[in-house]
Parts: C-alpha cells; sequence; structure tokens
C-alpha cells in the first residue's frame, strides 16, 4: 500500500485587483532582464556599425550599386577625389570612371567574383572628372 502524498501543485493566485503574485513576479522580472540585456547587446552592435560606417565614410571611397552595377549611393570621398557631383553619377555605372587602362577582363572577373559573393580585391586606376587619375 502507497503512502506518499501526492506532489502538491502551485497555486496560481492573483491578488484581488489581479496584480501579479511574488513568484510571478519574479519570473517576469528575470524574462524582462533577459530581453534588456538582448537589447543592450543590439545596441552595442549598432554603435559599433555606426562608428565603422563614420570611419570608413571618412577615409574610403564609397558606392553602392544595384545587380546591373547602377550607381545608387556615392559618399563624400567619392565626390571629393572625383570631381563628380552625386548626381552626375546616380543612375550609371562606374564606366564614367573608366581610364582604359585596364583590359575589359580585369572587369570581367572583378564582376563575377562579387556576383558570387566573394570580396574583390585589387587596385583599379580611375580617372577623374578632371581627367586626373585616381
Amino acid at each position: 500500500m502507497d503512502r506518499s502524498l501526492p506532489p502538491v501543485q502551485p497555486k496560481q493566485m492573483r491578488s484581488l485587483d489581479d496584480t501579479l503574485l511574488p513568484d510571478e513576479v519574479r519570473l517576469e522580472n528575470a524574462r524582462l532582464r533577459s530581453q534588456l540585456a538582448t537589447l543592450q547587446a543590439k545596441l552595442t552592435s549598432y554603435q559599433e556599425a555606426v562608428q565603422v560606417r563614420a570611419a570608413l565614410e571618412q577615409q574610403a571611397i564609397v558606392t553602392i550599386t544595384d545587380e546591373n552595377g547602377i550607381i545608387g549611393y556615392v559618399n563624400d570621398t567619392f565626390c571629393r577625389l572625383t570631381g563628380y557631383q552625386r548626381e552626375e553619377v546616380l543612375g550609371r555605372t562606374h564606366r564614367v570612371l573608366n581610364s582604359a587602362h585596364h583590359a575589359a577582363d580585369l572587369f570581367v572577373s572583378l564582376y563575377r567574383t562579387i556576383r558570387n559573393g566573394a570580396v574583390w580585391r585589387g587596385q583599379i586606376r580611375n580617372r577623374a572628372k578632371d581627367g586626373s587619375f585616381f
């Protein structure tokens, strides 16, 4: 004959105004702390990304194109080094900068590499608006 008592089931008790009781408050507090830690980590990552972007924008030529090579964004460094205003290059391809210094197969290789999701590394001699090279 088994004389053990059945396990005690915790009661889901609430106060008369339906506020959470201590056990529930503790669980809610732990959940909120976890969410806060996640948000703080995301904020730190975002702040780091903003700092990296600011450094990149100041020190490098940045252009963003669509899959067809049409320029949709250029940064201030691009404009300063090339002599082009944004409006002059947005909607065009990088051919506007072609110095005729490189063989066409270099650009075929460059675009193939980028389309395959890899990072192309190399140097290209471009021509600024005034005809100088950079």
